[in-house]
C-alpha cells in the first residue's frame, strides 16, 4: 500500500501596517523597504492510500516486455526488395497510455538467415509514442520473410495480458556481390 500525503505550502503576501515612510512615498521604495511581508502557510490535504499490485506472472506471454496500460502496436520494414548483405530497417511504434519508461523493444528471434543489430530508441515529438529502430542484414537469398513481431502488455482495466502483432514482412532478396564471390571461389 502506497500512502500519498501531499503537502502544500503557500507564501501569503500581506501588506504591513502603515508605518512612517520617512519621506519615501514612492511605491518602489515602499516595497523595497519592506511594506509587505510573506507568511508561509501549510495547507492540510487529504491522505490517499493506493493499493499497488505487481504484474501477475500467471498467463504472462513470452513476448511481455514490461508494458502496463493500453497500447497500439505497428511495425514497418524497409526496403523489402534488396540483395544479401544490404540492410533492412525495422521500425516499431507503440502508442497509447501507460508506463512507456518500462517498455523494451519487441524482439525478433535469432536466425542464421539474417544478422540482427540491437534495437535503439528513436526520439519522437508525438505524445504517448515510443519508437524503436533495428537494422537487419539478410545473409542468404533463401530468406523470404521477416517473422511476425509480437508486443504484449498488461491491461489494468480488464486485468489481463494482450498480445499485438505486426508482420510477417515478405522479402524479395537477390544474391549480392558477396554471395557471388563466395560461390565462385
Amino acid at each position: 500500500t502506497f500512502t500519498f500525503e501531499p503537502q502544500v505550502q503557500l507564501n501569503l503576501v500581506v501588506p504591513r501596517q502603515n508605518r512612517r515612510s520617512y519621506g519615501f512615498s514612492d511605491p518602489f521604495f515602499g516595497d523595497f523597504f519592506g511594506r509587505q511581508e510573506r507568511r508561509p502557510i501549510l495547507l492540510e490535504c487529504n491522505q490517499l492510500d493506493l493499493e499497488v499490485k505487481p504484474v501477475p506472472t500467471e498467463n504472462r506471454p513470452d513476448f511481455y516486455t514490461g508494458g502496463v496500460g493500453h497500447f497500439q502496436f505497428q511495425a514497418t520494414a524497409s526496403p523489402l526488395q534488396l540483395k544479401t548483405g544490404e540492410p533492412i530497417t525495422l521500425t516499431t511504434q507503440i502508442t497509447g497510455n501507460g508506463n512507456f519508461d518500462k517498455i523494451t523493444p519487441p524482439v525478433l528471434n535469432t536466425n542464421a538467415a539474417y544478422k540482427l543489430y540491437q534495437a535503439r530508441r528513436i526520439p519522437t515529438d508525438a505524445p504517448n509514442t515510443l519508437q524503436f529502430e533495428q537494422v537487419i542484414i539478410p545473409q542468404t537469398a533463401t530468406l523470404t520473410e521477416l517473422p511476425t513481431l509480437h508486443f504484449s502488455y498488461f491491461n489494468t482495466q480488464d486485468q489481463s495480458f494482450h498480445t499485438l502483432t505486426a508482420g510477417p514482412f515478405p522479402l524479395d532478396i537477390q544474391p549480392g556481390e558477396q554471395a557471388r564471390i563466395m560461390t565462385i571461389q
